[in-house]
């Protein structure tokens, strides 16, 4: 919290002229006082990425702060606190942290006494989410008890926050089905490969590769993407060597991609 001060001036007024004096400025100094920041070391994440976040709590006041208590929202529960990741200092210098958790929050307790112009680092790490928020913001409540472990709460404001933001990512699964679990020499097989990218940006200059069994030839190979109604038919002469398949370059939409490959095995 900014220090408050108290300041003022005098005014002389005589034969229609006014004159002003200095100013003089008094700072009001707080008996217990604290200040805090945060912040996230990424700017941008992806889902299930490691995000380490920084608190900085000092004690700006003229007596000494107990029970320091730092309680982080985890953006309601978004985030996810990793066990054992927390590391304290006390002015540079390694402390401990009690850590209790609850479904939607992290509280780190510090026993040490912080004297007048103390200040405590508080390190740790989560995890982002799997379901893509555009941006996580989670935010602390700080509070510490001024002058003895039960004196009057003294409470960090604003409360810190940090905030991060989506970034733009690909990920692409890909799974195989087959229509036929027998079949006799001359029948038709279809495999079917699904080709999901989960990320928010389309995954360019893809290969797909794929070696057959032998005996298995190609007739017709089709890609299916959500973004266009018309398929893609690529030619088994230029995309098929021996029994392997090889596509270069392929672009994959956000969504599910099918791709089809229909052929004849011969034993």
């Amino acid at each position: 919290m900014d220090p408050v001060t108290i300041a003022n001036e005098a005014t002389l007024i005589y034969d229609n002229i006014t004159k002003n004096s200095n100013a003089v400025v008094t700072r009001i100094l707080s008996l217990y006082d604290l200040t805090a920041t945060k912040e996230a070391l990424l700017d941008s994440y992806t889902p299930g990425q490691t995000i380490t976040y920084i608190t900085r709590v000092e004690n700006t006041g003229s007596a000494s702060l107990y029970n320091l208590t730092i309680v982080d929202d985890l953006a309601n529960g978004t985030l996810q606190y990793i066990d054992t990741s927390i590391e304290g200092y006390l002015n540079g210098s390694p402390i401990e942290a009690d850590v209790q958790k609850t479904a939607n929050t992290v509280t780190f307790k510090i026993d040490n006494v912080l004297n007048p112009n103390d200040n405590v680092l508080i390190i740790f790490e989560t995890t982002t989410p799997t379901t893509n928020p555009e941006q996580i913001t989670n935010t602390q409540t700080i509070t510490a008890n001024g002058g003895s472990t039960t004196g009057p709460i003294v409470t960090a404001k604003p409360n810190p926050s940090a905030t991060v933001t989506l970034a733009n990512y690909v990920s692409l699964d890909i799974t195989k089905a087959v229509d036929k679990t027998s079949i006799y020499s001359g029948e038709s097989l279809v495999y079917t490969f699904k080709i999901v990218n989960r990320g928010n940006e389309t995954a360019t200059n893809v290969t797909f590769n794929d070696i057959f069994p032998t005996g298995y030839k190609i007739n017709s190979i089709i890609l299916k993407t959500p973004d266009s109604p018309d398929p893609i038919i690529y030619d088994p002469g230029t995309y098929v060597q021996f029994t392997t398949l090889r596509i270069d370059n392929l672009v994959i939409p956000v969504g599910t991609s099918t791709l089809t490959v229909t052929g004849i095995y011969t034993s």
